[in-house]
C-alpha cells in the first residue's frame, strides 16, 4: 500500500488558512514533516501535526516509502509549509492523534485492565496501525485486548474469580468493571484479531436479549435489575449488524443444547461398576446429579455453559481420582467441541 494523489481529494484536504488548527502537543518546531488530517466534523476544518519523518518511517513501512512523495497536484510550494514537507491524508484527526501519540509516548498504549472504555478509546489507533502496517503498535494494542479476554478455561476461571471478588466487595454494576463485549467483538472482526473472537462471541451469547441494551439503560439513568445484582452486563447491541446478531443467536443455541445435555453426559463418565477404592461416597455424589437438568441457567436466556460446568464440577470435587480423571478428559473434549462449533459460526 502507498499513498497517492488518488487516495484523497487534495483540494478538500488542503483547506483554507482559517480552517487550520495546529495540534497543541504534536506540533514540534523541529519536525520535518507536517501531516494534515480533516476533523470528523467537517465544519471544524483540518488538524496539522508537525512530526519527525524518522518516527513515521520507523513504525510504518508504508510511511517509509511515501513520506518523500508529493501528496497532491498543483504547484510545488503547496507541497511544503514552513519549509518542510506536507503529507495530506484522509484519516480522522482524532484517530491520527492517537496513532502519532503511540509513536512518541508508548505509555499511551497502556489501558486500565477490564475497563469498559478500552475498546472505544483504542479503536482509532488500532485502525491506523492496521492500515499503515505499524506492527509494533498493533501488537501492543492486541495484547491489551487479549489480557481482558480469555482463550482457555483456566483464563476464564481467573476472570470469573476477579468478577466474583469485585461483586463481593460491593461493585454490583458489572458495566463498570468488565469490558463491553460488542465493541470488542467488532474490533476482532474488523481488524482480524482471532484470539478474542471466541470469547467475545461467547460473552454476547450469555447475555439475555431483553432489558440489557446499554444505550437504553444509560438513558434511563438506572441500571437494569440483573445488572445491579452483578448477574451480567449490558451490551451495545446497536454496534452489531444483522450477520453478527445471527451468529450470536447460533452460539446461544449451541450453548443451550450443551447445558441441557451436560448432567447426563457427565454421569456417563462414571467409572464402570464403581471399580475403585471408595465406591460408597462416590456413588452418593453421582446420584446427586439425577435432579440436575441445567438448573443453574435459564437456557433460553443466559446459557452460560462455563458457569454451569464450574458449578457442577464443584459439586463433584469430592470424587476420587478414579472418577475425576475421565470427567476431566470429558471436559477437554467438550472444550474442543465448543471451540470447533464457534469456529464454524465465525467462519460462516
Amino acid at each position: 500500500m502507498s499513498l497517492t494523489p488518488g487516495d484523497y481529494d487534495a483540494d478538500n484536504i488542503r483547506g483554507s488558512d482559517a480552517d487550520v488548527k495546529k495540534h497543541p502537543t504534536l506540533y514540534f518546531d523541529n519536525g520535518d514533516i507536517i501531516v494534515i488530517c480533516p476533523f470528523r466534523e467537517k465544519d471544524k476544518g483540518y488538524q496539522h501535526f508537525r512530526v519527525d519523518q524518522i518516527f513515521l518511517s520507523r513504525h510504518s513501512p508504508i510511511f517509509k516509502t511515501t513520506v518523500s512523495l508529493p501528496t497532491g497536484p498543483g504547484p510545488s510550494q503547496e507541497d511544503s509549509m514552513e519549509g518542510v514537507s506536507v503529507m495530506r491524508v484522509p484519516d480522522d484527526a482524532e484517530d491520527m492523534e492517537g496513532f502519532l501519540k503511540a509513536m512518541y509516548e508508548p505509555s499511551s498504549l497502556f489501558f486500565k485492565r477490564f475497563s469498559p472504555e478500552t475498546s472505544l478509546r483504542m479503536k482509532g489507533t488500532l485502525k491506523l496501525a492496521t492500515k499503515y502496517e505499524a506492527r509494533s503498535i498493533r501488537d501492543a494494542l492486541i495484547c491489551v485486548l487479549k489480557e481482558d479476554w480469555w482463550t482457555t478455561y483456566k483464563e476464564w476461571e481467573l476472570r470469573q474469580d476477579y468478577q466474583d471478588r469485585q461483586v463481593a466487595h460491593g461493585h454490583k454494576n458489572l458495566d463498570e468493571i468488565l469490558p463491553e463485549p460488542a465493541s470488542c467483538y467488532r474490533l476482532a472482526v474488523e481488524f482480524n484479531i482471532p484470539s478474542i473472537r471466541f470469547s467475545t462471541l461467547y460473552a454476547l451469547a450469555c447475555v439475555p436479549w431483553a432489558g440489557n441494551d446499554r444505550g437504553t439503560v444509560r438513558k434511563k439513568r438506572q441500571p437494569a435489575k440483573d445488572v445491579e445484582q452483578g448477574k451480567h452486563i449490558t451490551v451495545n447491541w446497536d454496534l452489531l449488524d444483522r450477520d453478527d446478531l445471527f451468529k450470536v443467536g447460533k452460539a446461544r443455541q449451541i450453548l443451550a443444547r450443551k447445558i441441557v445435555a451436560l448432567p447426563q453426559e457427565m454421569k456417563d463418565q462414571r467409572h464402570p461398576a464403581y471399580f475403585h477404592r471408595t465406591p460408597g461416597p462416590c456413588q452418593a455424589i453421582w446420584e446427586g446429579l439425577d435432579t440436575r437438568k441445567g438448573s443453574r441457567c435459564v437456557v433460553t436466556e443466559e446459557p452460560d455453559l462455563l458457569l454451569e460446568w464450574r458449578a457442577v464440577h464443584a459439586e463433584l470435587s469430592k470424587l476420587c481420582s478414579d472418577c475425576m480423571t475421565p470427567l476431566d478428559n470429558y471436559w477437554n473434549k467438550l472444550w474442543a467441541q465448543l471451540e470447533g462449533d464457534f469456529d464454524k459460526i465465525l467462519r460462516g
